[in-house]
């Protein structure tokens, strides 16, 4: 019995752990860890701050997040709203299901073939709800990245 529990519970616990560690994990991935620039790009990405950001590593580092969170396909940069609406739900939101799948169509329109994590962000700040519950449920997910000020001492 105890054998049964431990496997239906331990790839939760092991899928909150690693989901807890999507923005330092993604930051290692796209910059040396010393680099300077890390630091400006994780306060960025904090401050949910993207406008006029043109740097192939911020987008390739918010691909990993959106990646890494099963928002976003690899390979096709399809946006996964299934995924989304559900982690949205599991935060303790009302089901936007209806409104995210509005909100691609509109993203696919305003981008076309340039999609990526960040324009997907971009079309959720079209719905004041959505965006707003978005960036809630990412510091829920992300306790540990939003618990510290990652701008501290950083000039944007």
């Amino acid at each position: 019995m105890l054998y049964i529990l431990l496997t239906l519970i331990l790839p939760f616990l092991v899928t909150i752990i690693k989901a807890n560690q999507v923005y330092p994990t993604c930051a290692n991935e796209w910059s040396d860890p010393n680099d300077d620039y890390k630091q400006r790009m994780l306060c960025r990405a904090y401050r949910f701050d993207y406008d006029g950001y043109k740097s192939n590593s911020m987008y390739d580092f918010m691909d990993c997040t959106f990646i890494k969170m099963g928002w976003m396909n690899k390979d096709s940069r399809a946006w996964n709203v299934q995924k989304l609406a559900a982690d949205m739900h599991a935060a303790g939101f009302p089901d936007r299901k209806a409104e995210l799948i509005e909100i691609e169509g509109w993203c696919k329109l305003e981008f076309r073939n340039k999609l990526c994590a960040i324009s997907y962000h971009r079309c959720l700040e079209s719905s004041r709800k959505g965006i707003r519950e978005f960036k809630e449920m990412i510091r829920k997910r992300e306790t540990e990245f939003f618990g510290k000020n990652q701008c501290q001492g950083i000039q944007l």
